[in-house]
């Protein structure tokens, strides 16, 4: 009788554990994906991103021109100006509207890319949950990419491949999100299960 008790106890003490996991892991997922939310309208709010994103997906602002702003030198021949005369780095010093251009541009995408490496790196740590986050921003960003892509590579081969400029977790979600329906993805994955997406990515 005695140990038709004890294995009861123990019987109730392991489905109460159970039953204590499930709900602390639905709670977790229900934090994570209200965090993620959260996340989401930090972004749908911050006005540069915003300026930033017009500015890229204007039509009339191409490929070949955003990648002309990898470099003064580039840029200047984009506008068909000779820069024979000046330093790298250096402009006309009766065009300041060059200047404010480059720079203007250059700051655009520099806050797009952060903002993409940001939320790349959280989704790859799990500190947002993924399905949510692509089921808010798959679309923004591979239209970021497609028009970003070449300039990243071209930063990434004038600075002599320094790792800085990689931008590896943009690059790896981009890979992942081509290849994989999102909705069959296990929300926790192990570190393992991203090494295949770096395959192209040094």
């Amino acid at each position: 009788m005695e140990i038709i008790v004890s294995l009861s106890g123990v019987i109730v003490s392991i489905v109460a554990l159970v039953v204590s996991y499930f709900l602390i892991s639905t709670q977790n997922k229900l934090s994570l994906k209200q965090y993620t939310l959260n996340y989401i309208d930090m972004e749908n709010n911050d006005e540069l991103l915003i300026q930033s994103r017009k500015w890229l997906l204007d039509i009339s602002n191409t490929i070949e021109y955003i990648d002309s702003l990898c470099s003064s030198k580039s840029f200047l021949k984009y506008k068909k100006i000779d820069d024979s005369q000046f330093k790298e780095g250096s402009f006309p010093v009766n065009r300041r509207d060059l200047v404010d251009e480059f720079i203007a541009g250059n700051t655009y995408i520099n806050k797009i890319i952060s903002a993409r490496i940001i939320a790349s790196e959280a989704i790859i740590s799990n500190l947002i949950d993924e399905e949510t986050y692509w089921l808010a921003r798959h679309i923004d960003f591979f239209n970021d990419y497609r028009k970003l892509k070449s300039f990243i590579l071209k930063k990434y081969e004038q600075e002599n491949h320094n790792d800085g400029y990689s931008r590896k977790p943009f690059r790896m979600i981009i890979n992942r999100w081509e290849e994989t329906n999102i909705i069959n993805v296990k929300k926790k994955m192990k570190t393992r299960k991203w090494k295949k997406y770096q395959s192209d990515i040094k």
